[in-house]
């Protein structure tokens, strides 16, 4: 059931025609089945009109991965973006999810980007979490995953198994 986010800029997946294989034969060398992969687009230029990923995003899901919008609902991580992507995983940026068991209207962003999600088929991942009483509150709004030091600091690659077994 664990999954390996990888961080891939638009911009990679708009100009680069050999990343789709690169991943497929890097995932194959390795013997990483790529059910369990999730490529995490970000975004920080504002000039996503320019980035046409239809066929790239298409080409990724055919091999079994899953797509994740990251920052969602900050920077450049817009409804077109959320249109054009039809991500698999929405990830709320960490400013609406700081505070929000004591803040009314982060619980308001929170509960309507889940309903967005929910009409997309998509799961809804609360970054930057710190505190278990926002865990909490995110939670009983219906957020489903939970990424933040409050569960583990990053990891380099080379200790994760070490990681994941504790």
């Amino acid at each position: 059931g664990i999954r390996v986010n990888v961080n891939v800029h638009a911009a990679t997946l708009h100009h680069d025609r050999g990343f789709v294989d690169f991943v497929a034969s890097e995932a194959a060398a390795a013997e990483f089945p790529l059910e369990q992969l999730v490529i995490e687009v970000v975004e920080h230029a504002p000039n996503w009109a320019d980035y046409k990923l239809d066929r790239t995003l298409a080409r990724l899901r055919a091999l079994g991965i899953q797509i994740a919008l990251d920052d969602v609902g900050a920077g450049q991580s817009t409804f077109r973006m959320i249109l054009d992507m039809r991500p698999d995983h929405f990830k709320v940026d960490r400013y609406f999810v700081h505070g929000c068991a004591s803040d009314p209207g982060r619980q308001a962003v929170l509960a309507a980007i889940l309903e967005l999600a929910r009409r997309f088929g998509a799961q809804v991942t609360a970054e930057g979490l710190e505190d278990p009483a926002d865990r909490d509150a995110a939670r009983l709004l219906g957020v489903q995953n939970f990424q933040g030091y409050l569960f583990s600091r990053p990891v380099p690659a080379r200790e994760i198994a070490d990681a994941l077994a504790k």
